[in-house]
This record gives structure tokens, C-alpha cells and sequence, in this order.
């Protein structure tokens, strides 16, 4: 069912991805980098974000049509999703 395709994307998926990039976003954090008050939300919905709105990207043009160019999403993505929660330097 729907809770085991759940728990297998997770394992399969989420959690590598979690396990290799959370030391470092903790790191990040730890240096006031990521303003995020908790590090493993801020990262799983980063990426989550970052997912579904690449996936369904046909669907966000279809809202913004100024979305449908490539750089117009990229920038845009950037904006909404790293800009305000990672400070760099």
C-alpha cells in the first residue's frame, strides 16, 4: 500500500540522500550559515521543494508562464529556495 511505498522511498531515497548531506548542512548551520531553526526540516524540504517542483514544472508554467523559460525557473527556484535560508561566505 501507500505507507510501504512510503517507507521504501524513504529508505531507499531520503535517507541516503540525508545521510550524505547532513553533516554538512549541520555544519552550516553550526556556523550561521543556514538560519533554519532545524537543520533536517529545512534540508528535507529544500529537497522535497526542489523535487516536485522540477517534476512538475509543465504545472507552475502553466500558473507563470513567465516560468516556462529556463532561466526564469532556475533564478526563481534560487530565489525562493536557497537565497533565504543559506547565506554564503
Amino acid at each position: 500500500g501507500n505507507a510501504e511505498r512510503s517507507q521504501w522511498a524513504f529508505t531507499h531515497m531520503s535517507r541516503p540522500v540525508l545521510d550524505h548531506f547532513m553533516p554538512f548542512v549541520e555544519r552550516a548551520h553550526a556556523a550561521g550559515h543556514v538560519s533554519a531553526p532545524i537543520p533536517e526540516l529545512f534540508f528535507l524540504t529544500f529537497a522535497y521543494g526542489v523535487a516536485v517542483s522540477v517534476v512538475r514544472r509543465d504545472r507552475i508554467g502553466t500558473f507563470v508562464p513567465a516560468l516556462a523559460d529556463d532561466r526564469a525557473f532556475r533564478r526563481s527556484l534560487h530565489a525562493s529556495l536557497i537565497a533565504p535560508h543559506i547565506r554564503h561566505g
